[in-house]
C-alpha cells in the first residue's frame, strides 16, 4: 500500500500540469501568489515554496538540477505514480492587529511587507559587494574590470539602506501614534 504524500494544493496545481517540464522556486511562488493572498509577501511565499519543494525532493517526487538562483526542478516518475493528499494553506491569524484601527491596518501591513522585501534586497546587495571585494583582491586586472560594478553595488546598497531607514521610521511613527491615541 502506498503512503499518501501531503502537498499544498496551490503548489500541486502549479507543478502538476503536463505542459510544465521544469520549474523554479520563483515560478511556483509567482503562481501561488496569483492564486491566493494567504502567503504574505514575495519573500515569505518564496520561503514557503522552497521548503515544500525540499520536502517533495527528499521524498523523491521531484529532482533538482544546479544550485542557488539557477536551480530548477523537474518531476520524477514517482510524482506521476504518487497518491497525493492535497492540503489547503491554513490562514494565519495575527492577534496583535485584531484590536488595531481598521483604517490604518492595511498601511502598516503593506509597509512591513515592503520593508521585508527591502531587507531581502539589501542582504543580497551586501553579499554582492562582499563578493566583488573578494574577486577584486585577487588581481589588479580583476580590480580594474570589476570596479564599476562594485561601485554600482555599493551605491545600490546605500540607496536600499536609506529606503529601509525611511520605511522603519514610518512604521515606528504609525505605531507610536496609535499607542498615544489609546
Amino acid at each position: 500500500m502506498r503512503i499518501r504524500q501531503r502537498i499544498n494544493s496551490d503548489i500541486y496545481k502549479s507543478i502538476s500540469p503536463t505542459n510544465i517540464a521544469q520549474f523554479t522556486v520563483v515560478e511556483v511562488r509567482d503562481s501561488i501568489l496569483e492564486r491566493s493572498d494567504m502567503y504574505g509577501n514575495k519573500n515569505t511565499a518564496r520561503l514557503f515554496v522552497a521548503r515544500q519543494l525540499q520536502i517533495l525532493e527528499d521524498a523523491g517526487f521531484i529532482k533538482s538540477d544546479r544550485i542557488g538562483h539557477k536551480k530548477y526542478y523537474s518531476r520524477t516518475p514517482a510524482f506521476f505514480e504518487a497518491n497525493f493528499k492535497l492540503i489547503e494553506k491554513k490562514k494565519r491569524t495575527n492577534v496583535s492587529y485584531a484590536s488595531k484601527n481598521k483604517q490604518q491596518k492595511p498601511v502598516v501591513i503593506d509597509l512591513e511587507n515592503e520593508k521585508t522585501d527591502i531587507e531581502a534586497k539589501l542582504a543580497i546587495t551586501l553579499a554582492e559587494v562582499d563578493e566583488y571585494k573578494i574577486l577584486m583582491a585577487r588581481s589588479g586586472e580583476l580590480k580594474q574590470l570589476l570596479s564599476p560594478s562594485y561601485s554600482a553595488a555599493t551605491q545600490k546598497a546605500a540607496a536600499l539602506m536609506a529606503k529601509l531607514n525611511v520605511w522603519s521610521s514610518a512604521i515606528d511613527l504609525i505605531k507610536h501614534s496609535r499607542s498615544t491615541a489609546c
